[in-house]
C-alpha cells in the first residue's frame, strides 16, 4: 500500500481478517528531494524570512490532518535591479498531472509577478525562472501553491544592478542638490509599492555661459520601446530646455541637452520615464561666461581684468586668464623661456631649464684617458659638462669620446740554445697613431736524447718483504731520462750451533760473556757483513757431583775383623770416598 504526500505525523494501521492469519507489518518513508519548510508559513503574516544570497527548501501539498497548500516567504532585496527568482521542484506524488504556482508580491502585498506550471509529470525534477524587472531595494514576498505534493528549493538573485539616487527627489521641493563639476548616478522607473517615475536635481550656476547636460542611460526593463525625457528649468521653475528620448531599445544609450545665459542662478534638472526603467549617469560640459582682457593679442588674458558674457567673448577678451604680462606678446604660457632674467612662460620661475649647448669630439687611444667635466674618461661615449655663464643660465658642453684600438701582434720561434730563449717585445705606432706592440716568443727546444741511460744497483736486505726489483726514472741536466734499477736481495742471516759444553753440578761456565750454571740452550746474536742476524747456540749439560749407596751393615765380633772394600775392618768405618769414572766425587 503506497500513500503519497504525508506530513511527518502520527499514523494508525488496522489489520482485519475473517479467518486466522499470521503476519508481519512494516513501513518505510521515501523522503522527497528537499527538506521540509518551517511551519506555519501559510500567510503573509507567517512568511518565513530568508536573506539575500541564501535559498530555502520546502514541501507543499503534504497532508497531516489537513493539507498544506500555501508556503509564504519574505526577503529584502539588497539592490535596485532586475529580480530573478529560481524554483527547483520535484513532483513527489503518484500523479502525472500536478499543478504548481508561485508568485511575487511587493511589501504592500500587491502582485508583481507569477508563474504557472501545469501537468507536471510524476517524478519530474526541473527548474523554473520568474523575472521581475525594475525593482527597488525593498521587502518582497513569495508564495508557493500546489494542488498535490511538491518538494522544492527557492532562491533569487539581482541583475542589472544600478545605483539608487537619494529619495525622495520626486519634485522641485525635494530636488537633490549637486555640483556642476560632479558626476551623478541614479535610476528612474524602479518600483517598490509604486514606481519612481521622476528624479529632480538642483544645481547652482556660478557663472558658466553654456551648460551641456550629458546623460548616459541603460534601459534595464523588458520594454524594447521605453521612453525617457530630460527637462531643464530656471530658478522660477520655468522650462528652459527639453529632450524626449522615445522608444529607447534595451541596453545603453547616450544623449544631451544644452542651455545658456543663466549665470549665477539656480537650475533644476528632471529625468522622467514614460515607461520602463533606466539606470543613468550624467555630468556636464561647461563653457565659462567670464572673459579676460587680452591687451597684447597673444590669446592669453589678464586675470585682473574680466567681464561676463553669455554670448561668447567680446573683442579684445579671451576665455583664458593665465597671462602674466598682458603688455608683452612674447610673454605667455606658450612662450619659450630664454635666459634674460624674466619669467617668459608664466610658470612662476625665471630662466629655468635655459642653457646653451656645444658639441665637441675627443679621440683617444685604448688605455689612454681624456678629462671631461673634471673626470678622466677611459671609455667611448657622450659626456656632458655643465657650467654657469651670463645671467646664471647653464652652458652645456657635450663631448663625444671615441677610443681607437691598439694592436698586439706576436710570433713564436724555437732555439736549441737555452741562452737565446725568452720573450721580446717591440713598440710601434698603428694606422690610428696609437702605440702597438709586437711580441716575439723564443722557445728553447732541447736536442734529442741518446739511448736511455740505465744503471742497476744490487743491495742486500734483512727484510723479506723488502726484497725485489724497482726502477726510477730521473731527468738529467740535459733533460734526458736516466733509469736506475735497484735489486734488493734477501739475506735470511744464519744460526750456528757450537760444541756442547758440560759442567759439574754446583760449578758454572762462562758462555757468551755470562756465567751459566743451569742446563739448557744458550744463544748469542751477532750481525753478519750485511747487517743481518747471525745466531750462535751452545747446549750446556750438568754432571752429577756424587752419589751415595748404603749397603746392609756388617757385624763382627769384638776383636774380629771384616773385609770392607778389600780392607780388613774391626771397628766402625767412616764412609769411603772413591773416584768415579767422571771427574767428580763418588761417596759410598
Amino acid at each position: 500500500m503506497t500513500i503519497y504526500c504525508r506530513e511527518a505525523d502520527t499514523v494508525y494501521f488496522l489489520v482485519n481478517a475473517t479467518e486466522c492469519i499470521s503476519y508481519n507489518l512494516s513501513y518505510e518513508v521515501i523522503s522527497p528531494t528537499h527538506a521540509d519548510d518551517t511551519e506555519p508559513n501559510n500567510s503573509f503574516a507567517q512568511a518565513t524570512f530568508f536573506a539575500s544570497g541564501n535559498s530555502v527548501d520546502g514541501r507543499i501539498g503534504y497532508v497531516s490532518v489537513g493539507q498544506d497548500i500555501y508556503d509564504y516567504y519574505q526577503t529584502v532585496l539588497p539592490d535596485d535591479g532586475t529580480l530573478n527568482v529560481y524554483l527547483n521542484y520535484t513532483n513527489t506524488t503518484g500523479s502525472n498531472s500536478v499543478d504548481l504556482y508561485y508568485y511575487a508580491y511587493n511589501k504592500g502585498q500587491g502582485s508583481i509577478g507569477s508563474r504557472s506550471l501545469t501537468n507536471i509529470d510524476l517524478g519530474l525534477s526541473s527548474t523554473d525562472t520568474m523575472t521581475v524587472y525594475c525593482r527597488k531595494a525593498d521587502t518582497v514576498y513569495f508564495l508557493i501553491n500546489a494542488n498535490e505534493c511538491i518538494s522544492y528549493n527557492l532562491s533569487y538573485e539581482m541583475t542589472n544592478v544600478g545605483v539608487s539616487d537619494p529619495e525622495p527627489n520626486n519634485s522641485f521641493a525635494t530636488a537633490t542638490l549637486i555640483n556642476l563639476e560632479d558626476t551623478t548616478m541614479g535610476n528612474v522607473g524602479y518600483a517598490s509599492i509604486g514606481a519612481d517615475s521622476y528624479d529632480y536635481y538642483k544645481v547652482y550656476n556660478s557663472g558658466y555661459s553654456e551648460i551641456k547636460w550629458q546623460v548616459n542611460y541603460n534601459n534595464t526593463s523588458n520594454n524594447i520601446g521605453a521612453d525617457l525625457y530630460l527637462y531643464a528649468y530656471n530658478s522660477g521653475q520655468g522650462q528652459i530646455a527639453y529632450t524626449p528620448l522615445i522608444n529607447r531599445p534595451l541596453g545603453p544609450g547616450q544623449d544631451s541637452i544644452s542651455f545658456s545665459c543663466y549665470p549665477q542662478d539656480t537650475l533644476y534638472l528632471m529625468l522622467y520615464r514614460g515607461d520602463g526603467c533606466f539606470n543613468y549617469t550624467f555630468d556636464f560640459d561647461l563653457v565659462s561666461g567670464t572673459f579676460y582682457a587680452d591687451a597684447d593679442s597673444d590669446n592669453f588674458g589678464n586675470n585682473d581684468s574680466s567681464i561676463y558674457s553669455c554670448v561668447g567673448p567680446p573683442p579684445g577678451f579671451v576665455a583664458d586668464n593665465s597671462d602674466c604680462d598682458d603688455n608683452n606678446p612674447n610673454i605667455n604660457p606658450n612662450a619659450i623661456e630664454v635666459c634674460d632674467g624674466v619669467d617668459n612662460n608664466c610658470d612662476g620661475n625665471v630662466d629655468e631649464g635655459i642653457y646653451t649647448t656645444s658639441n665637441t669630439n675627443a679621440v683617444i687611444c685604448m688605455g689612454d684617458s681624456v678629462l671631461v667635466g673634471g673626470t678622466y674618461r677611459f671609455t667611448a661615449g657622450v659626456y656632458t659638462d655643465t657650467t654657469i655663464v651670463l645671467n646664471g643660465c647653464d652652458s652645456i658642453a657635450n663631448v663625444t669620446v671615441s677610443v681607437n684600438p691598439t694592436h698586439v701582434t706576436g710570433s713564436t720561434t724555437t732555439t736549441g740554445d737555452p741562452g737565446l730563449a725568452g720573450i721580446f717585445s717591440n713598440t710601434f705606432s698603428n694606422q690610428f697613431n696609437c702605440d702597438s706592440t709586437h711580441i716575439d716568443t723564443v722557445v728553447y727546444v732541447a736536442p734529442p736524447c741518446p739511448t736511455t741511460d740505465s744503471t742497476t744497483v744490487t743491495m742486500m736486505t734483512c727484510d723479506a718483504n723488502m726484497a725485489g726489483t724497482s726502477s726510477v726514472t730521473l731527468q738529467g741536466s740535459d733533460g734526458c731520462d736516466s733509469v736506475v734499477t735497484t735489486v734488493k736481495v734477501y739475506d735470511p742471516g744464519s744460526t750456528t750451533p757450537l760444541p756442547a759444553m758440560s759442567v759439574c753440578d754446583g760449578d758454572s761456565l762462562l758462555i757468551f760473556g755470562k756465567y751459566q750454571s743451569a742446563a739448557g740452550m744458550y744463544y748469542d746474536t751477532l750481525l753478519n757483513k750485511n747487517g743481518c742476524d747471525s745466531i750462535l747456540s751452545v747446549q750446556l749439560s750438568i754432571k752429577q757431583t756424587y752419589s751415595t749407596h748404603i749397603f746392609p751393615p756388617v757385624f763382627v765380633c769384638n776383636n774380629d775383623v771384616a773385609i770392607v772394600f778389600g780392607i780388613p775392618r774391626g771397628i766402625t768405618l767412616p764412609l769411603a770416598i772413591l773416584k768415579t769414572t767422571f771427574p767428580c766425587k763418588f761417596i759410598i
